[in-house]
Formats: C-alpha cells, sequence, structure tokens
C-alpha cells in the first residue's frame, strides 16, 4: 500500500476551505492547489510542499526532508501521522504549505 486511505481522508478534511483538486503523484495521492501539489499521503505519513523558504519552520515542527530514493527533493517535507492528528502542528505545516503553494502562478 503506498499510502493509508484513512490519512488522505484527513488532509482532504483539513483543506476543505481550499478548492483542491486530486492527482497520483510519486506514487501516492496528492491535493493539489492551483496545478500545484499542497499536500499528499505517503505511506503512513503526509508530505507538505512548504517551499525552499519554509523548510527551516517545517522541520522545526518535526518533520524531516522528503528523500525518496534517498535524494531530498528540496521544499517538501515528511509529516508522521501524528502530526496530522496534532491540530496546531498539521495546521501550522498546512499554512506554511498555503503560504507557498499560493505564491505560484497557476498552471
Amino acid at each position: 500500500m503506498p499510502y493509508d486511505p484513512a490519512i488522505l481522508d484527513m488532509l482532504r478534511d483539513a483543506c476543505a476551505d481550499w478548492p483542491t483538486t486530486e492527482r497520483k503523484m510519486f506514487g501516492s495521492h496528492c491535493l493539489m492547489l492551483d496545478g500545484h501539489m499542497l499536500v499528499g499521503a505517503w505511506h503512513e505519513g503526509w508530505l507538505a510542499r512548504v517551499g525552499p523558504d519554509g523548510m527551516a519552520a517545517a522541520l522545526e515542527l518535526g518533520t524531516e526532508p522528503f528523500a525518496p530514493a534517498g535524494r531530498p527533493m528540496n521544499g517538501i517535507v515528511l509529516a508522521d501521522a501524528e502530526a496530522l492528528e496534532n491540530p496546531d502542528q498539521r495546521d501550522d505545516l498546512i499554512a506554511l504549505a498555503l503560504r507557498f503553494v499560493s505564491s505560484l502562478p497557476p498552471k
């Protein structure tokens, strides 16, 4: 199983206020905003696209750099399921992702 469907459902609920679409990416399932990845379910955790400038703040929230195949992807962090269940941590990470993705031109 590439991702936990319960995590995807929690991400959908957490992002219900924004006009997201869904797309399969990284062998997983992501929520997109204006054509850009915002967050996604990943194995037993989830991804947030916080951008290069948001990495330090995201890492302080207990995430780690997303490194599929051992190479970190700058600007994307991996959080565990507990970070999704903790409203403060979840909302802070999603806010970082929204700030970055909203700064990008729509695709």
